[in-house]
């Protein structure tokens, strides 16, 4: 899990934001801010409010009295947000949260496979959950990047490791 969080920090600043990257990162800074949820309604607010949780430290410069932000169109509300700061900075901190996320799915992985079959197992699946992340950290679509994908391999493909089938072996990498 250290090596996969180190390799997943080192990638980050190195990557590109994805298509959506900016909405969840700008709608989740506009929930803590605004306590307003109507922005980019059609995924749960729990990863865009984590991923948005450092830079309440950092302090974007973010208004939604914005012409862009009143017209309710994502794209350019996230794209005035996210450029009219320091975007590799957001973006890198945006970021940190979800990959501790995926490292704590691996943990949860580990400590349960460990416990249901001895150490051995526990080091094998935890070995596979963080392989599997890493392998996405490797392709430049799957990066640590601020997508919904991350937070849900981050605990709900634990299933995968640890109940294995043939699909699920091949889906896993």
């Amino acid at each position: 899990m250290v090596i996969f969080c180190l390799q997943a920090l080192l990638a980050a600043p190195r990557l590109s934001s994805t298509a959506d990257e900016p909405i969840h990162l700008m709608a989740g800074y506009s929930y803590w801010q605004t306590r307003d949820f109507g922005l980019n309604p059609e995924h749960p607010p729990l990863a865009k409010l984590l991923a948005a949780l450092p830079l309440l430290a950092i302090g974007p410069d973010f208004d939604a009295s914005d012409k862009t932000w009143k017209t309710g169109i994502e794209s350019a509300a996230a794209a005035d947000f996210l450029y009219r700061n320091n975007a590799d900075r957001l973006l890198f901190w945006g970021r940190v949260p979800l990959i501790l996320l995926a490292a704590l799915g691996g943990l949860v992985t580990f400590l349960w496979a460990r416990d249901l079959f001895g150490p051995a197992a526990g080091m094998v699946a935890g070995t596979c959950a963080c392989r599997t992340e890493l392998s996405r950290v490797e392709e430049p679509h799957h990066g640590p990047q601020l997508t919904y994908g991350l937070r849900e391999r981050g605990l709900s493909q634990r299933g995968r490791v640890l109940e294995p089938s043939h699909r699920n072996l091949h889906d896993s990498g």
